[in-house]
């Protein structure tokens, strides 16, 4: 019931982030070019923890989108938000940094496991499967494809989807925690603690979380065939490179269509994981509070019936 609820709010949550996400653009753009220049620094001294800080700068920037379309919901579903932007900010990135440590931890356990199992598909992974450096500005995908590495295909798949996996439980773990730090408060209404009821929920939190991240996919797997619909297949990749470069002069409404598409599918997976955070913490929420009014009744009610027995006994 909950995942129904939370795709039927996720819409809500979609306009919301549609109109602020020009704002979004242009902040992620400042960050982008900020976080260039400290990389290039990074990478000379260390560049695992360059490796690192891109991981987690990427992760908390997929955080926040989150957090800020539960705040812009809340008054929706009668919470009352408090604290800044800039707190909220600062949430994300701590919540970032922690989803970054443990899906690298989680990746660097499974690879290992990998390679004591299977040490020619590990090393098939980082030489046929993953970017090559093939210069100063080059970076090259080798063609898996080949006779020497389709026999470690399905396991390197499997070395893929269970990091993938481990990326989405990172996440639905962190999902209570994160709500509370949009709304600027716990469930129980206390200020908001770091990692507060973390992992509660955890099973709705992944079902969401997975719902997320398989109809993004599939709607980017359905690009070409509304492409051909509107006509664009023919020049689709033509098309994606103007746009990379900058060039928008020979686009048309049924590219501008698709494009605006293409932002609002990688939006909606924010929104239903806002969505799903926001509901299971209200749900805390009102859980919290039942049991609290619960306990002062029966306190209540213990407190009249030692009145009436001692009444009783005079």
């Amino acid at each position: 019931m909950l995942i129904i609820r939370s795709l039927l709010l996720s819409f809500p949550i979609l306009m919301r982030l549609t109109m602020i996400f020009p704002i979004m653009l242009v902040g992620y753009m400042v960050i982008g070019v900020i976080a260039v220049f400290l990389l290039l620094i990074m990478v000379a001294f260390s560049p695992p923890l360059a490796i690192f800080v891109v991981t987690a700068l990427v992760v908390a920037l997929g955080v926040f989108p989150v957090m800020l379309g539960i705040r812009l919901s809340c008054r929706q579903r009668g919470v009352e938000p408090v604290g800044t932007y800039r707190g909220m900010a600062l949430q994300s990135m701590i919540y970032g940094l922690a989803e970054a440590f443990g899906i690298l931890i989680i990746a660097a356990i499974i690879i290992g496991i990998s390679y004591l199992v299977a040490p020619e598909m590990v090393s098939t992974l980082f030489t046929d499967f993953l970017p090559q450096d093939s210069g100063p500005q080059i970076i090259t995908l080798n063609d898996p494809a080949t006779p020497d590495t389709l026999p470690q295909l399905p396991g390197v798949l499997l070395i893929f989807a269970a990091i993938g996996i481990a990326a989405i439980a990172m996440r639905a773990v962190l999902l209570t925690p994160i709500a509370g730090g949009a709304v600027g408060r716990d469930p129980n209404g206390q200020a908001h603690t770091p990692f507060a009821h973390v992992g509660t929920y955890f099973f709705t939190s992944f079902l969401v979380t997975f719902l997320s991240f398989i109809s993004t996919i599939i709607g980017y797997m359905a690009v070409p065939l509304i492409a051909d619909v509107l006509g664009l297949s023919a020049n689709l990749e033509d098309m994606f490179l103007n746009i990379e470069q900058g060039s928008y002069s020979n686009l048309g409404l049924d590219a501008v269509v698709l494009y605006i598409y293409i932002i609002l599918l990688s939006l909606w997976v924010y929104a239903i994981q806002g969505a799903g955070a926001l509901l299971i913490h209200i749900r805390l929420r009102d859980q919290i509070t039942a049991y609290h009014l619960a306990n002062t009744s029966n306190d209540h009610m213990t407190t009249q019936e030692a009145r009436a027995l001692w009444q009783s006994r005079m």
